[in-house]
């Protein structure tokens, strides 16, 4: 088993590990794990945006050359391609979201999280979220024919969904605690 393909059974064995240990115990473990999740996610993201351009792409081509008689493409065509091209943009954009997420500068705020437990259940759970999306954004990116997209839209739209949940509630988890 190549080195990238070891970390979905490395993070499923640490996730599913009894919890007799802080898994976020240092703050260089609660980075290290960070990134792994992150970076495997917005690969996903970004290889489904790149799918969805690639068929973008297709669909454009399939257009019409306007001529004299229809100068204008079909709406339905050209709803369909412009459709196509922000469901590409919308996979960029959620790739970018998810590699921005900020972690703490400050080894104080890894103290405050470190000694509350039921903020780091929540991480646990949001990184297991999100790493559990990655199967489904990779099953986006596959390659196939532009007749197998409605039925990828919908599973893809959900996951995409699905991240930006736990995105927001990762990034309301680490926010530092409101003054009194």
């Amino acid at each position: 088993m190549e080195r990238q393909d070891a970390w979905p059974v490395a993070l499923d064995k640490w996730l599913s590990e009894a919890r007799d240990t802080n898994p976020y115990a240092t703050a260089e473990g609660m980075r290290a794990w960070d990134s792994v999740i992150r970076n495997h996610v917005a690969d996903a993201l970004e290889a489904a945006a790149s799918r969805w351009r690639g068929w973008y792409t297709e669909a454009h081509r399939a257009l019409p050359t306007p001529s004299r008689e229809h100068p204008w493409p079909d709406r339905d065509q050209m709803a369909r391609v412009q459709d196509l091209k922000r469901v590409a943009d919308q996979c960029s954009a959620e790739g970018a979201r998810v590699r921005a997420q900020e972690m703490p500068a400050h080894d104080r705020v890894f103290h405050r999280l470190r000694g509350n437990d039921s903020l780091l259940d929540l991480l646990l759970a949001c990184d297991a979220r999100l790493a559990g999306h990655v199967d489904i954004l990779q099953a986006a990116a596959e390659p196939g024919a532009l007749a197998e997209e409605p039925a990828r839209r919908r599973k893809l739209e959900a996951a995409l969904a699905a991240v930006a949940a736990a995105l927001a509630e990762r990034l309301a988890a680490m926010a530092p605690p409101a003054p009194f």
